[in-house]
Parts: C-alpha cells; sequence; structure tokens
C-alpha cells in the first residue's frame, strides 16, 4: 500500500477545502433570468430572549461577501429591505418560519415586519450566514 507524502497529503486537503467553498455557491433560485423580484412577508415574532443593543438603526438587511450587514438590525415596524449583492443565492429565513425571501441571487427583496419582537435569521443556503433583527413598535 503507498505511503501518502506530507507534500500530497497537504495538496489533499487544500483541494478539499477549496471544493468546500465553491460547493456551497452553487444552486438554483428557481428564477427565469427576468429582472429581479421584489416580495413582502408578514412576520409574526417568537420571543428568542433578551434584547441586545443594536449595531445599526434602519430598514435595510445588505448581504455582501458571504455575510449579513449589520449583524442586528433594529427596526421600527414596517418594511425591511433585503439587498443581495454577491451575485450568488442566499436568502433571509427566520429560524422560527416567520419570514422568508426565497433565494435570490441579486436585487432586492421587501419583508413586512409588524409585530415587535426578535428574530434570528439564517441564509438557507448558507447556513454559517446568521443574523438578527429587533423589531419595535412604530
Amino acid at each position: 500500500m503507498p505511503v501518502m507524502t506530507i507534500r500530497a497529503r497537504t495538496a489533499s486537503i487544500i483541494a478539499a477545502g477549496a471544493l468546500l467553498l465553491v460547493v456551497p455557491a452553487c444552486g438554483s433560485s428557481g428564477d427565469d433570468g427576468g429582472s429581479p423580484a421584489t416580495t413582502t412577508t408578514t412576520a409574526k415574532p417568537k420571543d428568542t430572549g433578551n434584547v441586545e443593543s443594536a449595531a445599526s438603526t434602519g430598514t435595510k438587511i445588505v448581504i455582501k461577501d458571504f455575510d449579513f450587514t449589520p449583524k442586528t438590525l433594529e427596526a421600527k415596524a414596517g418594511s425591511v429591505t433585503v439587498q443581495n449583492e454577491d451575485g450568488t443565492n442566499h436568502s433571509v429565513t427566520a429560524d422560527d418560519g416567520a419570514f422568508d425571501t426565497g433565494r435570490f441571487d441579486s436585487g432586492t427583496k421587501q419583508l413586512d415586519v409588524t409585530e415587535p419582537g426578535t428574530y434570528t435569521y439564517h441564509c438557507a443556503v448558507h447556513p454559517f450566514m446568521t443574523g438578527k433583527l429587533v423589531v419595535t413598535a412604530k
């Protein structure tokens, strides 16, 4: 049985790691290639614990470089814009199922979040992408 050299083993590990970085970006949005769609979803929160200090106040979640910005968004009840700047499929999906933008690879989606509460969310395509939305009364 041949013995793998340290150099060959290192190359195999690097190749496997590179494959893991490429494969999650694949996926089907189900989009017909037309202009970016805008959808609206109404959310009803479930209490997820104490509200932490918000990193930013506003009404927009930006998806860029496989991350959500800000990590915690504090917004008044109403509409929250989600903007995907990555050019690959992402979503903003509430952990408790309260809202979901669906997968989209560019453009913006709208979430109508009318009930105050704390929502944790993730990307359905890339579960390591997480964030928090803190909704306050109007």
